[in-house]
């Protein structure tokens, strides 16, 4: 069974107070952490060890779907491959907030390589990653090591939740792209800014976008902690900046790592326009049927690559495309 480094460990009052995920959908029921099949040993010992805490020490105000009254919903546990911790509270906006954060802060954190603690205000029952999270311990990042580079990861930054399959996929991806020094490669949704850090230096320039705040942030740290100042970063969604970003002067190798809904129309149009100029594009996706839909809208011959299974118990397969000029 595959570990994740991520998991989101639910508070639930159904049916007694406790942590865990859910047992089904649209379900307030709870599978206890310690039945949890693809979290760690030590992800599991946070999760329970905080929870008796908050109940010890009269804490655990869970958020009640019925009545809405209550303040925890939510616990994120990150880990990093030396089993340390960043952890987040998702948590509602209700009377006996102040009291239940000056009262956190007391949890020995530390006895569990916890490196920093951070928490989310929700004023309905769900999170927003590009929404600002508020630190109450420790560090403000967990660092995480890979392929030789240190990648920084703050609470909003998406990170792939398999260590071992992730490196080896971004270990194939910078072998499978064309690196010449005459050419721009583009790092589209690039999130933390691994690929640029992994290949960028390698290009005459290297640009990174992301719509992501918290995550470009992260890719301007991560840029000036392996001394890769050369690198840029711009805040944007790819299809408001495309039309800036690609032109006739210049020859061009892409990486596109999109979220699941896919690529813009207009992203590919204005790829499409430019074929001439674009030396590659390596399309890595977390959706098979995105992917088919952006495929066939692409003027370029396609070949997998390869495919990646994130985890076998959730069919997860990131799969990777490489398009070319027709012949």
């Amino acid at each position: 069974m595959a570990i994740r480094n991520n998991i989101i460990y639910t508070f639930s009052n159904l049916p007694v107070d406790d942590i865990g995920i859910y047992k089904e959908k649209k379900s307030r029921v709870i599978k206890p952490c310690e039945e949890i099949n693809f979290a760690s040993d030590n992800s599991k010992l946070i999760a329970r060890n905080i929870f008796n805490w908050l109940k010890q020490n009269d804490l655990c105000n869970i958020y009640d779907f019925g009545t809405k009254i209550g303040i925890l919903n939510s616990l994120t546990i990150r880990e990093n491959t030396n089993n340390e911790s960043m952890i987040i509270f998702y948590v509602n906006k209700q009377d006996g907030m102040n009291n239940f954060l000056c009262n956190l802060a007391n949890f020995p954190f530390e006895n569990l390589k916890i490196k920093s603690v951070f928490v989310q205000y929700y004023i309905t029952v769900k999170g927003n990653l590009r929404n600002s999270f508020d630190k109450i311990y420790g560090n403000d990042y967990l660092e995480y090591n890979l392929l030789g580079n240190k990648i920084l990861i703050s609470p909003g930054s998406f990170y792939q939740t398999n260590n071992i399959v992730l490196e080896k996929m971004y270990n194939d991806i910078q072998q499978y792209l064309i690196k010449d020094k005459q050419y721009i490669f583009l790092d589209l949704y690039c999130g933390v800014g691994i690929m640029s850090l992994l290949v960028g230096s390698m290009y005459k320039e290297s640009l990174g976008v992301e719509i992501n705040p918290n995550a470009i942030d992260m890719a301007n740290l991560n840029k000036q902690t392996n001394n890769n100042k050369d690198l840029k970063f711009i805040c944007s969604s790819v299809e408001d900046i495309i039309d800036r970003l690609v032109d006739k002067n210049n020859e061009f190798v892409i990486f596109i790592n999109p979220p699941r809904r896919g690529i813009y129309e207009n992203v590919i149009d204005k790829l499409n326009e430019i074929k001439p100029y674009i030396k590659q594009i390596i399309y890595l996706s977390c959706s098979e049927l995105t992917l088919k839909r952006d495929l066939e809208q692409f003027d370029f011959e396609s070949k997998v690559l390869n495919k990646y299974m994130m985890f076998p118990d959730n069919l997860h397969v990131e799969t990777c495309v490489e398009l070319l000029k027709k012949q």
